[in-house]
């Protein structure tokens, strides 16, 4: 630390009094002090970036330069500082690298740092750099926040990652750079070009280093965490937004982190559904299929079981609260994009990056409301056992664990494959707007679409692509040449989930006549909506709706409001009717 600042004596006079940052808790203790560019690295984990970093779930560590080591673990915090857990040397180079060039791709501070300087102070840490069994290798000043105002600065400098851990940490190198840099510095004005004016300017920069965290009375607040939280007012609230996947993949982490420390996940666990693991590798002495991790990524953050969905929910609602005021957190706008971003760890790098987007999309969207509504988890249940309870649950119209499960497993592959697209706008009248989700809830209705769920996993983990289910048995359609015929999404919409719903089966009983009736209404508005989105596409030539250019006349509305108000009365009275069997049961029940 002392031989990266630039004034060790005045930094040793700033730790009487240090300033004092408020966070949550706790108040932050740093010193701002200048230090030399040379003499500090960026954060190699930077959440920003991670997505530019092959993950062994998609490529196996080695296979070429981009996936050449498995990615390092964000920093841990100590008492005091802060340590980098590495294989080796080469890891850490080989990361910093990757990290400090996405960054400055991704962002150009304004006004640019070549001509400025760094202006505004990073926050930097002090931190440990050790190997496999604690050992202590090195030491370096880290920074937590401001990488690329950092990143910029060396690269205008033209350090790597490994002039700046293995070269500039010796005086007499770093001494050769400022004597250097002195020498342009004292020459003619007129002589020095603006690049090497720019070396100057960035030579040193001021950074507010951390040395130590002050809890309230009764909190405990590690200094961690208050780094964390002091990130996150300072990265977050004001700087360059992130983009999306970005900010979900780091904030899955942080889930999973917590899960971690609360013991409801081993340490390969955690690795594991972070996407550190290859396709090879077992997990607690268990091999692993794709659609075991992204089932396990699924419940963690769609269950309501306590405690895993208490401690998902704390890191989501900080973040919630900081950026849009609220805390409650839902499944499908808050949990299960979280869920889509770590998956994808297994995509990226695997495929081009437009790929992994349009697949995120499709299986974010492909996710059915049953996942986070039926108490499931997943299982070691064979394939076909899970299709059987999910006919049986079809059979009776309701919903099952093990249709959840099914569910859950075969979007996965449906999504990775394309086998399920997102809704077209552009196809007028007669046109499907059915989101996945609609589509694959609809698949659990009908024997043929759980078979084809079935289908898509036992097809998926073979490699393939679903082949096209004909009927209720499971029977697969062959094509001229002898193999199976590839499920299209637009099968999916025509055949086995059409607009109208999936055929009632013939009733066999007053309880199952009545929930066949309800089916039957349920299909009926499903063909209501279809027309009615039908009504709105019709143009009049010109590319205007004719509802806009003409509307619909009074009367055709009043007899429509009038058919609707009645149905809606009735809903009423359904639900009305089915709290007050509810509760009858329950005080029988002696509950």
């Amino acid at each position: 630390m002392a031989r990266a600042v630039v004034e060790p004596d005045l930094a040793k006079g700033l730790l009487e009094a240090p300033t004092r940052y408020r966070i949550p808790g706790a108040e932050l203790l740093v010193i701002r002090i200048d230090v030399y560019t040379s003499r500090v690295i960026a954060d190699a984990t930077n959440p920003r970036t991670l997505n530019d970093i092959v993950f062994p779930a998609a490529v196996a560590p080695g296979a070429d330069q981009t996936s050449r080591y498995r990615p390092l673990e964000p920093p841990t915090s100590n008492a005091y500082d802060f340590t980098i857990n590495v294989s080796s040397f080469g890891q850490l180079i080989w990361q910093l690298d990757a990290v400090m060039a996405a960054t400055i791709k991704e962002n150009t501070p304004r006004p640019p740092i070549i001509e400025q300087g760094v202006m505004e102070p990073p926050l930097a840490v002090p931190a440990c750099i050790a190997e496999p069994g604690d050992k202590v290798v090195g030491g370096a000043v880290l920074i937590r926040e401001g990488s690329t105002r950092v990143s910029h600065a060396q690269s205008i400098l033209g350090l790597t990652a490994a002039a700046l851990l293995r070269q500039y940490v010796d005086d007499r190198t770093q001494r050769q750079l400022i004597d250097e840099l002195n020498t342009i510095a004292h020459s003619s004005a007129s002589s020095i070009s603006e690049h090497d004016a720019g070396r100057i300017r960035v030579a040193t920069m001021p950074v507010d280093l951390v040395v130590g965290v002050e809890p309230d009375a009764e909190a405990e607040v590690t200094l961690g965490e208050a780094v964390a939280a002091k990130v996150a007012q300072d990265h977050l609230n004001h700087k360059k937004e992130w983009k999306a996947a970005a900010k979900e993949v780091h904030l899955g982490e942080q889930c999973l982190i917590a899960l971690h420390e609360e013991s409801l996940l081993t340490d390969e666990q955690k690795s594991w559904l972070a996407g550190r693991l290859s396709s090879t590798e077992t997990v607690d002495g268990e091999m692993m299929t794709e659609d075991d991790r992204w089932a396990e990524l699924l419940w963690l953050f769609a269950t309501r079981s306590r405690p895993q969905a208490a401690v998902v929910r704390r890191p989501i609602a900080t973040v919630l609260e900081r950026e849009a005021g609220r805390r409650r957190v839902s499944n499908r706008a808050d949990r299960i994009p979280l869920a889509v971003a770590l998956a994808m760890r297994a995509r990226r790098g695997a495929v081009t990056d437009t790929a992994v987007e349009r697949e995120s999309k499709i299986l974010e969207s492909a996710v059915p409301s049953i996942v986070w509504e039926v108490a499931w988890k997943p299982t070691k249940k064979p394939v076909k056992d899970l299709a059987e309870d999910a006919i049986e649950a079809a059979a009776s119209r309701t919903r099952n664990k093990a249709a959840a499960e099914l569910a859950a497993r075969a979007v996965w592959y449906l999504a990775r494959h394309g086998q399920l697209s997102m809704p077209r706008n552009d196809l007028g009248a007669g046109g499907d707007r059915r989101l996945p989700s609609e589509l694959v809830a609809g698949m659990l209705a009908s024997p043929r679409g759980v078979r084809q769920l079935a289908r898509a996993i036992l097809d998926g983990r073979d490699g393939g692509l679903a082949g096209l289910v004909l009927d209720d048995a499971g029977t697969v359609d062959v094509s001229g040449v002898g193999t199976p015929v590839q499920l299209r999404d637009d099968m999916v919409r025509s055949q086995i989930v059409p607009r109208s719903g999936p055929p009632a089966p013939p009733p066999r009983n007053p309880r199952e006549e009545f929930m066949d009736a309800i089916a039957a209404l349920g299909q009926a508005l499903n063909s209501v909506r279809a027309a009615d989105e039908d009504l709105r596409k019709v143009e009049n030539g010109h590319g205007s709706p004719m509802f806009q250019v003409e509307g619909v006349a009074e009367p055709y509305v009043e007899d429509f409001k009038r058919i609707i108000d009645e149905v809606q009365n009735h809903l009423g009275e359904y639900v009305v009717n089915w709290r007050v069997v509810g509760q009858l049961r329950q005080q029988s029940s002696g509950e």
